[in-house]
């Protein structure tokens, strides 16, 4: 636990020491919501209806703010740091540390986590909850449903781990995978429902994808905080998501002591 600490620590000095990089990524996260924000109010203004599948305004509004919130919370450099030290040769001294690799990396996504929660999640709720008083805006929801979103949350943010963790994984086979990294990464931001809402897709595709663990690692759990899920479903979709936590666990398993064979430095 000490060592995992040290690692932690060191993802905050990191950060510290390149804290204009955090800076403006914070300032282009807040561009994001408010341009994704200014697009919902031209097409609420101009829709008859005051409610889209369900979603009215103010719960869109509380929707993109919360899955950018979700997507900071569960994000993970894992599959970066695994593919950049397979190719620079720093991986093999990760192999006599006193750490196992799976642990150091828990302990700097731990230390990412902890460090984005102080210092831009903290912020974006400051000035949500200012306005929402400032506004008067009245948002349908409950400290049980915050109960259970912060549940579903954390094991979204296991389940994110574990399918970076896989993806990095593939570097021990094939020499490049930033393509594959940033198709990965497009492709989560649409089907785990960081734009928009997944109810917003054709039924047939959102049924499939509840077969998925997509589905239950950002729609699923800001539904669960609007209220949008009945109790009984909610049980359902923690069940599931342990479910999924196991199976990825299983799979990191042994894909793990598979890749190790595999392993072929190019650098160092």
């Amino acid at each position: 636990m000490n060592i995992m600490k040290i690692y932690m620590r060191s993802i905050w000095k990191l950060n510290l020491v390149y804290k204009w990089y955090f800076i403006i990524s914070l300032f282009v996260d807040f561009f994001n919501i408010f341009s994704m924000l200014f697009i919902w109010y031209i097409v609420y203004k101009y829709n008859q209806n005051t409610s889209i599948k369900g979603f009215n305004f103010n719960s869109i509004l509380l929707y993109t703010i919360f899955s950018t919130i979700n997507s900071k919370f569960y994000d993970s450099e894992a599959e970066y740091t695994i593919a950049d030290e397979i190719d620079s040769g720093q991986i093999i001294n990760n192999f006599i540390r006193p750490i196992s690799y799976f642990k150091r990396l828990i302990a700097e996504s731990l230390g990412d986590f902890s460090f984005g929660l102080l210092f831009y999640i903290f912020p974006i709720l400051i000035i949500f909850i200012s306005y929402t008083f400032y506004y008067n805006l009245n948002f349908n929801i409950t400290y049980i449903s915050i109960l259970f979103y912060i549940i579903t949350l954390i094991f979204s943010i296991i389940i994110n781990f574990l399918l970076s963790f896989l993806t990095g994984l593939m570097a021990f086979y094939v020499n490049y995978i930033w393509g594959f990294m940033t198709f990965k990464s497009t492709l989560l931001t649409l089907i785990t429902g960081q734009l928009f809402p997944l109810i917003f897709l054709p039924k047939i595709l959102v049924d499939i994808l509840k077969f998925t663990p997509f589905y239950y690692m950002n729609f699923a759990p800001i539904s669960i905080l609007l209220n949008q899920i009945k109790n009984n479903e909610i049980y359902k979709i923690i069940l599931i998501q342990f479910c999924w936590c196991i199976l990825l666990s299983l799979i990191v398993y042994f894909v793990w002591s598979s890749a190790k064979k595999y392993l072929s430095i190019n650098g160092g």
